[in-house]
């Protein structure tokens, strides 16, 4: 079950207006695929603000200058996520695709619920591209709309077949997707952490596994336990191609804080 209950959290995605000051930063690594992933590329996306930011400090009324949010983790996000433009015409995302409901036929495991263990060497060879804030298990990140639909097989209940098209089907060859969703009961409280900035410091929320040398755009917002919605901003995630780094490519991207103007600026640290 991936998908049942509407989350505040995320319902509070859709909120407008945005002012010039990013305290949740969002960083990524590249690394090279290996075993089932051998000839792709994993890009990983983190993001973290710093426990001294105005999000990650606690109110204090006995001292106003320490007032802020007082944000301890990671909590929600609703993002598209797309292979760069002017990528070539056989260039898509790959997904994992593995028999999640029991019912024979395989589903995309767009949220990586099979893969327990997501930032080790071990997990290059299995991961495929997914959205999740938190560890995987049971009541924890709960997806609320993942587009298109289809990822989860549905069977007739007497016959036992396949209704509709397979998983298998849906999500190969994509090329963008899109997935909102939150860890209500379990904020991600790496995202806190004086490393913020640093590539791949604070909280994983996103997985793109592209063939060698693909480039991956994430668009859209994300927001911690408290405080304000901030928006990753169109472009600032489109991962240039690899170069001069080895085996793993290093970026970072800024986001603007979502307040209370319709105006969005963004601030990139690439």
């Amino acid at each position: 079950m991936k998908r049942r209950s509407l989350l505040a959290a995320v319902g509070a995605l859709v909120l407008g207006g945005s002012v010039a000051r990013a305290d949740i930063q969002v960083t990524f690594t590249r690394m090279q695929g290996a075993g089932e992933n051998a000839g792709f590329d994993l890009i990983r996306f983190f993001a973290a603000f710093a426990p001294t930011s105005f999000l990650g400090t606690p109110d204090d009324p006995t001292t106003p200058q320490r007032e802020g949010w007082g944000a301890t983790g990671l909590q929600a996000v609703g993002a598209i996520m797309r292979v760069a433009d002017g990528s070539p015409p056989d260039m898509s995302l790959k997904f994992r695709f593995t028999d999640e409901n029991g019912d024979g036929f395989d589903d995309a495991d767009t949220d990586s619920s099979t893969v327990s263990v997501r930032t080790n060497l071990a997990s290059n060879q299995t991961l495929g591209t997914h959205f999740r804030i938190g560890p995987t298990g049971p009541g924890a990140w709960t997806p609320v709309l993942v587009e298109p639909a289809g990822d989860m097989s549905r069977t007739d209940p007497v016959s036992g077949e396949l209704v509709g098209p397979a998983p298998r089907t849906t999500y190969a060859g994509l090329k963008q997707w899109r997935v909102e969703g939150a860890n209500p009961n379990a904020p991600d409280l790496a995202a806190r952490t004086a490393l913020a900035g640093v590539p791949g410091a604070g909280a994983l929320f996103a997985v793109a596994v592209l063939p060698t040398g693909g480039r991956a755009c994430v668009e859209g917002q994300i927001a911690a336990n408290a405080g304000p919605i901030e928006r990753i901003e169109t472009g600032f995630l489109c991962i240039p191609d690899p170069g001069g780094l080895g085996i793993i490519g290093l970026g970072a991207v800024a986001l603007t804080r979502r307040r209370s103007t319709p105006s969005m600026t963004a601030q990139s640290t690439l």
